[in-house]
């Protein structure tokens, strides 16, 4: 590898948001806000490497409870991008490996020129995750009865409210937090900030959250309708969310409440991992966060 690797100090942040904007060739930087929280969160987990004391390639990573992600793995273009690439995915690997059962990351389906660093990386594709739309209605629809709490038991197991209070303390979005009457059962955040500077203002993204899972949908869909009334007071007329393919019930219940996919990206998982992501899987919430930056 040439180039030296230390830990990501908040001086580096400006630098990393560049060298993102110039890597994929897109006029509007990262917010680097989100970074800087991701920073705060993580800092043994974010990484940079560094020729001349100028950042070429830069990681960061976050902690979710039995889950450990990368967020962000990015290298200038060019000769030696691949191996600095290889370089921090496996420094970050071993790091997320040493704290949490499951370790993965998300990249857009369009995004090939890294696969083959992932692959020998020891990742391995597994469900997509589907990107989904509602366009809002300018006044908030009349709220729907809330799910029945009874007999449920449910746990925020990655953590989604401590990091939407985080979240929300740094003004870039708000926390929803369900309660019936036998307590908790789900938690979503709801950013309100633009992930990317001079991104729309007429956008809300429900980047995190999980609720109890039953036969029904009505727990996901008390979630997406509180975001949705967020979003709205906050004068919104989109809102976007994610979902795993795993859950093809919800999903389509969701289809059915006029959202429409818009697109979908994809969740690779570190493969000596895949057996207990597996059985995280199938716990019964569900899980609709989308760990990335």
């Amino acid at each position: 590898m040439n180039g030296d690797m230390r830990a990501m100090v908040a001086a580096d942040v400006p630098a990393l948001v560049a060298l993102d904007a110039a890597a994929a060739g897109a006029p509007e930087a990262r917010n680097p806000e989100f970074v800087r929280l991701a920073l705060a969160r993580n800092p043994e987990g974010c990484f940079v490497i560094t020729q001349a004391s100028t950042v070429r390639a830069g990681c960061c990573t976050h902690a979710a409870g039995p889950v450990g992600v990368i967020t962000l793995l990015l290298a200038q273009p060019g000769a030696e991008a691949d191996t600095q690439l290889a370089a921090l995915l496996c420094h970050a690997v071993d790091a997320l490996g040493t704290r949490h059962a499951t370790c993965l990351m998300h990249a857009a389906h369009d995004a090939h020129q890294h696969d083959l660093v992932l692959i020998r990386g020891g990742l391995q594709v597994v469900e997509p995750v589907f990107v989904l739309r509602r366009a809002l209605a300018a006044t908030p629809a009349t709220t729907r009865a809330p799910q029945s709490t009874k007999n449920v038991v449910w746990e925020d197991q990655c953590n989604v409210g401590a990091y939407g209070a985080e979240l929300e303390q740094a003004q870039l979005g708000k926390l929803l937090r369900l309660q019936g009457d036998a307590g908790d059962y789900g938690v979503a955040v709801i950013e309100l900030a633009a992930r990317k500077q001079g991104g729309a203002a007429t956008a809300a993204f429900v980047s995190a959250g999980s609720v109890v899972r039953g036969l029904g949908c009505g727990a996901l869909l008390d979630a997406l309708d509180g975001a949705a009334r967020i979003a709205q007071q906050h004068g919104r007329t989109q809102l976007f969310c994610t979902l795993n393919g795993f859950y093809h019930r919800e999903l389509m219940a969701l289809v059915g409440q006029e959202w429409q996919v818009v697109r979908t990206v994809q969740r690779w998982v570190v493969s000596k991992t895949i057996a207990r992501y597996k059985q995280w899987l199938m716990q019964p919430q569900v899980d609709f966060s989308y760990w990335s930056l």
